[in-house]
Order: structure tokens, then C-alpha cells, then sequence
């Protein structure tokens, strides 16, 4: 397994749990090792503030009008190149985007936050040894399809 310091080395070492195998487990137990998980992940991201270089693909936005409404709405697809605006976004979708922080400051992956007026509606990660992108969540807004 490959982490990335906060200094950007990068070291490998052994998974944290290599014999980790689903069979055996009840779903209470599995739930309380994802709710701890989760705590310990949600202190590593009050640490250091990291901020990387674009991955080169350019942002997007768009202004339509809703038929059925009539309004205008502002589309954008953006880009986050900190550590601050992946938490903000793991916080507001509930999904755990943050854990990409370590391949986006070495390159290695992008992430871009679809939005919808002010509100977040999908969050897209790219890793650039796959074609295509990996959805990492999909929340849409409510009152849209």
C-alpha cells in the first residue's frame, strides 16, 4: 500500500488490515468498525491544509432556463484542488471524497463537484491510470432528475 505524507513522500507499507476478509462478520459489528473508521477519518481531516496543481481539464458553466419553472439555472462543474474544499464536499454530499486528497496532490486522480445554483448535485473522481471516471456519489437536487 502507497500514503503520502504531508511533505508529499511517498512510502509503502503493509495494508492496515491485510487479513480483512467479510465472511463471519454481522452487520452490527461491520457498522460499528464503519462508525469508528469514520470517526478517526473525520480527525485526520482537521490536519494540515494541502493545495495542488489543476489536472488540466478546464471547468465548465452554463446558464439555462428550467422549462417547467421557467427560472434560469447556473450549471458548474468545478474542480477541487484543496484539502478544505474536499472536506467541505465529503461534508455536504455524506461520502468520504477526502480519501482521494493523497492521489490528487501527487497527481495521480481529479475531483470535480458538479453543481446546480449553490447546491452540490454529484461528485465525480477521475484516476488517470483508468479510462472514464469513478461517480464517488450521487445526490441529486431535489426537484431535478
Amino acid at each position: 500500500m502507497e500514503t503520502v505524507g504531508p511533505d508529499g513522500q511517498i512510502s509503502r507499507g503493509a495494508p492496515p488490515q491485510p487479513g480483512l476478509v467479510m465472511k463471519g462478520r454481522s452487520i452490527d459489528k461491520l457498522l460499528r468498525q464503519v462508525e469508528a473508521w469514520h470517526s478517526e477519518f473525520a480527525v485526520q481531516q482537521t490536519e494540515n491544509w494541502i493545495e495542488w496543481t489543476t489536472c488540466g481539464i478546464n471547468g465548465f458553466e452554463s446558464v439555462e432556463q428550467d422549462d417547467e419553472s421557467g427560472q434560469a439555472l447556473h450549471w458548474r462543474i468545478v474542480e477541487l484542488r484543496d484539502t478544505r474544499a474536499m472536506n467541505r464536499e465529503g461534508s455536504i454530499m455524506h461520502h468520504c471524497i477526502y480519501s482521494y486528497k493523497d492521489r490528487c496532490a501527487i497527481g495521480d486522480a481529479a475531483v470535480f463537484s458538479f453543481q446546480v445554483g449553490d447546491r452540490q448535485s454529484h461528485t465525480v473522481a477521475r484516476a488517470d491510470h483508468r479510462p472514464g471516471s469513478q461517480p464517488a456519489s450521487r445526490h441529486p437536487v431535489p426537484g431535478q432528475v
